[in-house]
Order: C-alpha cells, then sequence, then structure tokens
C-alpha cells in the first residue's frame, strides 16, 4: 500500500517561510526577514528564491559551500521566538494533516485506483509539512517527497491535493505532458474531489 510519511524538515520551513512573498504566517515572521537582512545580505540572496532548491542541497552532497553559507545563520534562527511559534504552529497543522489523511486514505486511494484501473505502488512517499498560511504545494518525484501546507479551503482539500501530487510521482514518467497533467487534474481535483 502507499504510504505517506509526514515530518518537518526545519530548514526547508524556514527557507519556505522566508520565501513566501505575499503571505506571512503571523504578523511577527517579518522581523525575521529584516534579521536576515541586517545579519549577511549574502545569506539573504541566498536563501531567497532557494526554496525548492533547498530540498537537493540537504539531501545530496553537492553545493557544501552554499549550505554551509546558509547554515549559520538558520542556526540562530531557530532559537528565535518567531521560528520556535511558526515550528509549534506547523506541528500542530501536520497533526491535523495527518489525521484528515488517516482518516480519507484508504477510500482516497481506493477512489485513484479505481479511475486509474491499476494498482498504485507499494512505496513510502515523505511530505514536508510547511505553515499553512504559507500555500505551499508540489512534488519532487526523483525523492518521493510532497511539499505541502495549505489551508483547508473546502472539506477534505488536503487529501485531495496530496493525491494530485502523489498522482505525479506515481506517473513521473509524464511530467512534461501538459495532457497528463490535465488528467491528473480531472482525476484528483475533479472527480475524487466529488466522490
Amino acid at each position: 500500500m502507499l504510504k505517506l510519511n509526514f515530518k518537518i524538515n526545519k530548514h526547508y520551513l524556514l527557507v519556505h517561510s522566508l520565501n513566501a512573498s505575499q503571505d506571512l504566517p503571523f504578523h511577527a515572521w517579518e522581523r525575521i526577514k529584516d534579521q536576515i537582512w541586517d545579519k549577511s545580505k549574502e545569506t539573504y540572496f541566498l536563501v531567497n528564491g532557494y526554496s525548492e532548491f533547498i530540498l537537493f542541497i540537504m539531501n545530496q552532497n553537492k553545493m557544501k559551500e552554499t549550505y554551509k553559507k546558509i547554515n549559520y545563520l538558520t542556526k540562530e534562527l531557530f532559537k528565535t521566538k518567531e521560528f520556535k511559534k511558526l515550528y509549534k504552529e506547523t506541528n500542530s497543522y501536520l497533526k491535523i494533516l495527518k489525521n484528515q489523511w488517516e482518516r480519507n486514505k484508504k477510500q482516497a486511494l481506493r477512489i485513484l485506483e479505481e479511475i486509474l484501473g491499476l494498482p498504485l505502488p507499494n512505496k513510502t512517499i515523505t511530505v514536508l509539512v510547511t505553515h499553512p498560511k504559507l500555500r505551499n504545494g508540489f512534488n519532487i518525484p526523483n525523492l518521493n517527497t510532497i511539499c505541502w501546507g495549505h489551508p483547508e479551503e473546502w472539506k477534505n482539500y488536503s487529501t485531495v491535493y496530496l493525491c494530485h501530487e502523489i498522482m505525479h510521482i506515481v506517473i513521473k514518467d509524464y511530467q512534461d505532458d501538459n495532457i497528463m497533467h490535465a488528467l491528473i487534474e480531472l482525476m484528483t481535483d475533479n472527480e475524487l474531489r466529488i466522490r
């Protein structure tokens, strides 16, 4: 059976939260961005825009020098009351997200298999959870990873869109195919949601 492993990676949580340009998890988070700018302009520019790529830096031994430049500042930021609040709220969200998935997974995966006409692979996919107010949702098929954090816009929203990202990983050989993406949207965003 396909499984999801929900977890928080502090480095990714921090970098994603710094890069969220439209929303803030809470008002005091703006101070963290100012603190980075005051400490090191170079590090600010390294972090800014690095959201998707930090996973590759951390999961592969490439670009170690870049990671070292970022790491000294992240250790300081992890100790701030703002980051502690961000982590606490994200951890609370992780529990809600995991409970929703546990409640819905059997039915959701059965429906996906029924629509596909094929069994889903037996694999574990890691879900890196970020703060829900910062609207995160994408997949990294080569790492069997989903990055997710989003407000619940309607009942079972996260279940439906986690299934959307699961399908991108399961059908990873067709990632560049617009038709395949449209089919995934029809399968999950529409049919699964309705059922």
